[in-house]
């Protein structure tokens, strides 16, 4: 049932509620009326059932939108990056190796996701970052659709973001991990520090979002990183200054990747 539907039958239910109390009222102050008329003593049970009714699909209604993404603000694209120059390889387009020099991926496409990047690691382990051109740093939404696998080498997607703290007296680059889940938000590895000052060292995060699940396990994600740097560092006093770079890693086809800047 659609949440018009449900919204729709919830207002149903209270109106009619409401109709039966304004009835049952009538009825009390008008005796001679009521005598004439059969037992209705069951009236006074039926709005209390109509408000239940209300309530139950209110909460279910509930229920059913927390493991519904959210729907992405309209925002301006500001840059793209492409996989046009495809079968040539992207570390000779833009992307350079980040780890492993003995690593080995095979580079392709992936037909069920127009314009993408296929990544299959053939040895060791393999990571490609992208530095963001400068007229896109400021972008603060990210799009984009891809397949994550948990065979060998497993998918990673990342961005590294500069975030600072309110007054702009710290600023640091922190890498922003990914998956499909429950929103939740906890750095990749313990700190090992508790007291270690903010200025010192910040974390890998590892973020998990609710993305829009379609066929053949693609799964479409639309990130706010202003609201991905609030859930995972927020609380520390970080916010986000700006994107300055996308790092892949492990076997994963991914879309071409949209940044843009939130409407005003």
């Amino acid at each position: 049932m659609s949440h018009r539907w449900h919204t729709f039958i919830v207002i149903a239910c209270v109106a009619v509620a409401a109709v039966i109390e304004a009835i049952e009222q009538g009825l009390s102050q008008s005796p001679h009326f009521a005598a004439k008329l059969p037992d209705s003593g069951w009236l006074n049970y039926l709005p209390l059932a109509l408000l239940l009714i209300a309530l139950l699909l209110w909460i279910a209604l509930v229920l059913r939108n927390r493991n519904r993404p959210r729907e992405a603000k309209p925002f301006d694209v500001i840059h793209t990056v492409d996989f046009g120059y495809l079968p040539r390889s992207p570390l000779e387009n833009g992307w350079f190796r980040s780890c492993n020099d003995d690593g080995i991926a095979e580079f392709g496409s992936d037909l069920s996701i127009p314009g993408s990047l296929r990544m299959k690691i053939i040895k060791s382990e393999v990571a490609i970052h992208y530095n963001v051109p400068p007229h896109a740093i400021l972008a603060d939404r990210l799009e984009f659709t891809a397949k994550y696998t948990n065979a060998k080498n497993p998918t990673m997607i990342f961005t590294r973001l500069s975030v600072g703290t309110q007054d702009g007296s710290l600023q640091r680059n922190v890498d922003f991990k990914f998956y499909h889940g429950e929103l939740r938000a906890a750095p990749t590895w313990p700190n090992p520090n508790p007291g270690r000052p903010l200025d010192k060292w910040v974390p890998e995060q590892t973020v998990y979002l609710l993305a829009q699940v379609r066929p053949e396990g693609k799964l479409a994600f639309h990130i706010n990183l202003r609201d991905a740097v609030s859930l995972c560092i927020g609380d520390q006093g970080w916010v986000f200054k700006s994107i300055q770079g996308i790092r892949l890693r492990g076997d994963l086809s991914i879309s071409p990747i949209v940044l843009g800047v939130t409407e005003q």
